[in-house]
């Protein structure tokens, strides 16, 4: 039998972060090595073998290959196939836009032309009657095109197939007989209403299937010829994970999966610190990730985006901005300085780097400040060139009419304001006040600048984990097993009796379990979206089991006062209920990991240009800090993976979990 080692695998964009942890003893072997964007599960087996792990119960792993494929439109060729008269939904969306005083903006192009949109005569009805019987010789001529075409993926969205679905199990069905590829059903992916949404996000899995199923059937190749693996398990959106062959029939739930780790791991330190409310922060080589979890449960938002695209799946509500170490800093035509969303990526990476790249970036600029020591070595092969910085950040200096230094500090503030702004959206904007969060910050270069994204949004404390920049790979070693199910029937609730809401409730939670042997003794969650009549969108409340009438009187208040909050006011108009959410979750044991704390060394000092000042501050290795450790800044903690800014009037305690928290003085 193998041992009891659990793996995670988060390949980012610049680096590939592998950890393993031995259940019994929690000993830790860490890996950090450059990401192999052409082949990225090479990245995995270059870290397997990097680590010597040869046996494991289970690897997990996060993975941006969706997200990349449906970002660069590198999918497969796909069609659509819906109800007669309705093959331009794909082109005529939402008819909003994302800025309205926006006078050159476009709208987005679907992923399936219009001339691949396949109408065929059927109809179902809103209450799940047949109106018009499908028609099958149509979808068998379709069929003939799409091969003639050389289509290698195929979406089937009927009207209110979320109702009744046997006309697209029919369609599936004699697709499937004349076509040797991948047929996807709106029934199976998204049985909800909102015809656009649901077709869209049909499309985007038809689109990504091919894609994943080759990656994941590569990467189960490489992972064993590396290491004996009981188990290999994908992260979902929604935190959970699920089976290689799950994820690869429906890979849109896969749309952040890499971020979705980050959260589950910043959410379980976090409350293992004693805070349960948080932003979390992930800072990496190329974008910022942030996101919002009360009472120790992450945000949900079923109006997902996958980057232009509409991906209504349950998924963690995160904000994703181009603001990484390697985000390049500009001057736009009205000489404003911009930093991002352009990146420079693994290659060439930052200037300091020393790998070709000439162009200012946010680590250039870190370097240049001296919160990056110049003398470090990135990944245990990168060895940083200060010089190499400057040099990129002269012609920039050049422009703004400043010093090569105020031009690092001006990069340093931007690319931090653009992250407030971000953290923002979530909160304030939603009616939360961020005061009363705290601010878990993680990745490579998170540490670097959540002090002062911390102190700008208000927050109270910030919490920098042990080994920060590979927390998402420890989110994956801590993730569950998780599967979901929804269904839209939308009633009044005054009129809908609890038995009624109960057994949908029943049917669904059976409906997660079939097929993968959830055991009874897994944690059953339910959400039921609510809205006023008349309404266009709708709030998700929980719901508690064996519903009572009580208990829809309990589920109104919990819904009118999560409007206010969010809206700043209630209505008196009936509440409808739309969709009903499952999520059964297997939780599995959470392994202690033993983090090595060395001989206290002697503090350095280096000089750093923080607000527009010279400070000397102290320069502290993370590994010889043990719990109970205490200083104030200005100071520098170096660390393995990742660097940490503690700014002036600002303390530094280490806690009895190793967690770095930072707190104003003035507090």
């Amino acid at each position: 039998m193998p041992e009891d080692t659990r793996i995670g695998v988060d390949i980012g964009g610049t680096f590939t972060d592998f950890i393993s942890i031995d259940e019994q003893t929690g000993t830790v072997r860490v890996v950090k090595t450059p990401s192999v964007p052409e082949t990225p599960e090479r990245s995995v087996g270059n870290a397997l073998r990097e680590s010597g792990v040869k046996e494991a119960s289970r690897l997990s792993h996060g993975t941006t290959v969706v997200t990349n494929a449906i970002l660069e439109r590198a999918g497969a060729e796909t069609a659509l196939i819906t109800t007669a008269r309705f093959a331009d939904i794909l082109e005529l969306d939402r008819q909003d836009r994302d800025d309205i005083y926006d006078l050159s903006y476009k709208r987005k192009q679907p992923l399936v032309p219009r001339y691949r949109c396949f109408g065929v005569e059927e109809r179902i009805g809103p209450d799940g009657e047949v109106v018009t019987e499908l028609d099958e010789s149509a979808v068998t001529e379709i069929a003939a095109v799409l091969s003639a075409a050389n289509i290698e993926s195929v979406a089937v969205s009927f009207l209110h197939s979320y109702v009744n679905d046997e006309h697209e199990r029919r369609a599936k069905e004699l697709l499937d007989a004349e076509l040797d590829i991948p047929v996807t059903t709106s029934s199976e992916v998204l049985p909800e209403f909102r015809e656009y949404e649901r077709t869209n996000t049909t499309v985007l899995n038809a689109y990504a299937r091919p894609v994943a199923e080759t990656y994941l059937d590569r990467l189960t190749s490489e992972i064993d010829a590396h290491s004996a693996v009981d188990e290999i398990v994908v992260m979902r959106s929604d935190g959970g994970v699920v089976p290689t062959t799950e994820a690869a029939t429906l890979p849109v739930y896969l749309g952040v999966s890499g971020p979705a780790a980050g959260v589950t791991a910043a959410t379980a330190l976090a409350q293992q610190a004693g805070f349960s409310d948080i932003f979390t922060f992930d800072m990496g080589g190329t974008s910022a990730d942030t996101s919002l979890v009360r009472n120790g449960t992450p945000e949900i938002t079923k109006e997902g985006t996958i980057g232009e695209q509409a991906a209504s799946i349950p998924m963690y509500d995160i904000r994703t901005i181009g603001a990484g170490g390697g985000s390049i800093a500009w001057v736009d035509d009205g000489g404003l300085l911009k930093v991002g969303p352009r990146s420079a990526g693994a290659d060439p990476g930052p200037a300091c780097y020393g790998h070709g790249g000439t162009e200012p970036t946010v680590t250039d600029a870190n370097v240049v400040l001296g919160l990056i020591n110049p003398d470090a070595n990135f990944g245990g092969s990168i060895d940083l060139s200060k010089e190499a910085a400057e040099d990129a950040l002269a012609p920039l200096a050049a422009k703004l009419d400043c010093s090569v230094l105020e031009a690092a500090q001006a990069v340093y503030d931007i690319v931090n304001m653009n992250m407030v702004e971000s953290a923002r959206v979530l909160s304030v904007q939603q009616g939360i006040d961020p005061r009363e969060f705290s601010f878990v910050s993680f990745g490579g270069a998170g540490p670097l600048h959540a002090a002062a994204v911390a102190r700008e949004l208000g927050t109270e404390r910030v919490v920098v984990p042990p080994r920060p920049g590979i927390l998402s790979a420890v989110g994956l070693v801590y993730s569950d097993v998780r599967r979901t199910a929804s269904k839209t029937n939308i009633s009044r609730l005054a009129d809908t009796p609890a038995a009624t809401l109960e057994q949908q409730f029943t049917d669904l939670e059976a409906a997660a379990r079939s097929g993968i042997g959830v055991p009874e003794s897994a944690t059953v969650t339910r959400h039921t979206d609510l809205r006023f009549a008349g309404q266009a969108h709708e709030i998700s409340v929980e719901t508690p089991a064996e519903l009572t009438a009580e208990d829809l009187d309990a589920l109104a208040d919990r819904f009118r006062a999560r409007h206010d909050e969010r809206y700043g006011f209630v209505m008196e108009s009936d509440i409808e209920v739309v969709t009903c959410r499952v999520a059964v979750t297997v939780p599995g044991e959470k392994p202690t990991i033993q983090w090595e704390i060395d001989d206290v060394a002697d503090a350095g000092t280096r000089d750093v240009y923080l607000d527009g000042h010279h400070h000397t501050a102290t320069v502290l290795e993370r590994q010889t800090l043990p719990p109970g450790y205490e200083t104030t800044g200005p100071a520098i903690v170096e660390m393995e993976d990742s660097t940490a800014v503690v700014l002036p009037d600002q303390t530094l305690r280490i806690d009895d979990h190793y967690n770095m928290i930072l707190e104003d003085t003035d507090e």
